[in-house]
């Protein structure tokens, strides 16, 4: 957690409800705690404030913040498809799939898709991060080479999806 501070050597404590979490010491007007464990906080939303004491024992303290701890991983992006059919297949397919959903507060903020010619492969086209809609698309593709492609959710917080369903076509 960081934030600004008006006098350097003030001590920051950040607590959520009444209890202490961690503390910081403000220098060049900022203050970074690395120290607050949020191990034995249950996933979820959680109300931090932070209370600073400057160096003649005056005490402020800030409107409380919103956080978020999201430990869970987003679900694995369904039915990827090319959208086409397998013996039809343009050099130049659109990849879709279903959306993922995140359970664990934070909601998805990206896709990353690879292509390969192995399941799971990303010599093709590797990670490509897409952070908008579920269809990649804009590819050339070599007829009569078998493709897999890859699926993953991320979520805000950083968690991972198992990849999505593997679907060959050639």
């Amino acid at each position: 957690m960081s934030g600004t501070c008006s006098e350097s050597s003030q001590t920051v404590t950040i607590k959520r409800g009444s209890t202490n979490v961690g503390t910081a010491i403000c220098t060049g007007g900022f203050f970074t705690s690395t120290n607050v464990d949020t191990t034995v906080w249950a996933e979820g939303a959680h109300s931090l404030t932070a209370t600073i004491t400057n160096t003649a024992g005056t005490t402020g303290t800030s409107g409380a913040v919103s956080v978020t701890k999201d430990v869970t991983r987003p679900t694995a992006p369904s039915s990827v498809a090319d959208g086409t059919v397998l013996s039809s297949l343009t050099t130049s397919p659109t990849i879709t799939w279903t959306a993922s959903t995140d359970t664990g507060g934070s909601g998805v903020s990206y896709y990353q898709v690879a292509i390969g010619t192995t399941a799971g492969g990303t010599n093709i086209k590797p990670f490509a991060t897409l952070t908008s809609g579920n269809s990649l698309s804009g590819m050339t593709l070599t007829s009569g080479t078998t493709y897999y492609a890859t699926v993953q959710a991320v979520d805000v917080a950083g968690n991972i999806s198992t990849a999505g369903k593997y679907r060959d076509w050639e």
